[in-house]
């Protein structure tokens, strides 16, 4: 891989990206956690989130889980993607229809496609995490 145009860099801080519109170059991006976590966008009061990387079949970014004010379960589904996340910063849970399972910082998560779950952060700090969908065929398709 060579080096990206000398405009996909900050002029301060270390590498960077110009926006998170998704239009940088496909064949390479170079980026910071520091800068990403810059251009978080709140999906609720909990969740804020950028996704950098986005092609037909897989997504990636950063997705920040505040804690939570009450203890209600908030469950997703991805019936068309696999998940893999993987814990940057934080202490957390992840709930999956029969288990929980504590998360911090080094762990790395799979989650298959049809599989309802829910991260949350415990304590003081938010749960930062890396995370990874790749589209899966359904068993419709």
């Amino acid at each position: 891989m060579g080096n990206p145009p000398t405009d996909y860099f900050d002029s301060g801080d270390g590498p960077g990206v110009e926006s998170h519109s998704g239009e940088y170059p496909v064949d390479e991006m170079i980026t910071t956690t520091d800068t990403l976590l810059k251009e978080l966008v709140p999906i609720n009061d909990e969740i804020s989130t950028v996704t950098p990387l986005s092609f037909p079949n897989y997504q990636a970014g950063l997705v920040l889980f505040q804690p939570r004010q009450r203890e209600d379960e908030k469950w997703i589904t991805h019936t068309d993607a696999e998940v893999i996340g993987y814990v940057l910063k934080g202490q957390g849970r992840l709930r999956l229809q029969d288990e929980e399972s504590t998360v911090s910082p080094g762990v790395l998560c799979h989650i298959p496609a049809n599989t309802p779950h829910d991260f949350l952060a415990e304590g003081d700090e938010p749960l930062l995490m890396f995370y990874v969908t790749v589209k899966v065929k359904s068993e419709a398709d």
